[in-house]
């Protein structure tokens, strides 16, 4: 039984992974061009409270809070100018997994969060426990109503610095 766990939680992962190339990549309104918004800072690390896969904008602090995560409550955000956008792949089975934003656009009403999701590589030496990854950026406040990702999965890596 604990191994069909064990490699139901991979498959589960390795589908969130693989699958972020082609999440949410329908056109937005194509009247306007896509515009680079700048990231005034970025949070990564591991959160427990982050257990389900998410790209979404936080918009203020009760938002945050239902969250339930504990790591993020403490980041002090200026909702009345700025957003939080969150990108997760939820539960992994080790360590070794990481997420990064490396980018985000907005056309018309869809913002697109651009980043990168690592899983261990095949002899790399990981923690054997659940883990939680996540990527946080604060951007300028957004009214954007559509959330779109496109992730591109690599394996083995070292998380960015």
């Amino acid at each position: 039984m604990r191994r069909f766990v064990q490699v139901v939680l991979l498959l589960s992962a390795a589908a969130w992974i693989g699958g972020c190339e082609s999440n949410g990549t329908q056109p937005g309104d194509r009247t306007q061009p896509a515009q680079p918004v700048y990231i005034y800072y970025q949070v990564t690390g591991l959160d427990v409270g982050l257990d389900q896969p998410t790209a979404r904008v936080v918009r203020d602090q009760n938002e945050l809070g239902a969250i339930g995560s504990p790591t993020l409550n403490r980041v002090v955000i200026d909702f009345s100018t700025r957003s939080l956008v969150l990108l997760t792949p939820g539960r992994c089975p080790t360590g070794g997994y990481w997420v990064q934003i490396t980018a985000i656009e907005q056309q018309g009403n869809r913002l697109t969060i651009h980043g990168i999701a690592n899983a261990p590589g095949p002899d790399e030496m990981v923690t054997q426990a659940i883990t939680y990854p996540y990527a946080a950026a604060v951007i300028d406040k957004t009214d954007a109503g559509e959330v779109s990702m496109r992730v591109d999965s690599v394996r083995g890596e070292e998380p960015p610095e």
